[in-house]
This record gives structure tokens, sequence and C-alpha cells, in this order.
């Protein structure tokens, strides 16, 4: 139960911040990757209902420049909302 509402506080901060359209959130592979590549992205957060290739490609690259990795479970709202924006998102450093 304590594991959903860390995750649960995790996907909403990324929520917030995407509904602020402050310029900190990004979602969807090709911006988060690019994002990544960039050294941006402060919170990588990916669904566990991914493939384990695409886990992997982007738990690699995050980890190149320390970059903290969530992955979230399917099984409350919030879980299943990320899963409903393409299952991976961030939350960047900075603007960019």
């Amino acid at each position: 139960m304590l594991e959903i509402y860390s995750e649960k506080k995790i996907v909403d901060r990324f929520l917030t911040h995407l509904a602020k359209d402050d310029g900190l959130e990004s979602y969807g592979e090709e911006e988060v990757m690019k994002n990544l590549k960039n050294g941006t992205v402060e919170l990588l957060i990916m669904s566990e209902s991914l493939p384990m290739d695409t886990v992997d490609k982007f738990s690699a690259e995050a980890e190149k420049f320390g970059t903290k990795v969530e992955m979230i479970s399917v099984n409350f709202p919030e879980g299943i909302q990320l899963q409903e924006l393409g299952g991976i998102a961030a939350i960047l450093r900075y603007k960019v």
C-alpha cells in the first residue's frame, strides 16, 4: 500500500507540472528520449506495462546522467493515466 501511495505522489507531481504547463514536464517516447540525451531529466517515470526492451533503453540513457528512474504500476487510476499518456514521462531539472 505504501508503494502505491509513493507511486501516486510521483505521478501527481508530474500531472501538476503538466496542468500548470510550466515547461518542467515531458512525455512520450521521442520527447522524453530527447530530454534524456540532453541531460535535462530529473526523474524518469515509466509504466510497468512497457515492453522490457523499451524500459532497458530508457533506463540505460537515464543512467548516463544520474537520472532517477521510477516504475509505476497500473493498479491505480494515476498509473493508468500514465499508461494512457504513452507510459513514459519525465520531470525536468529546468525548462528547455
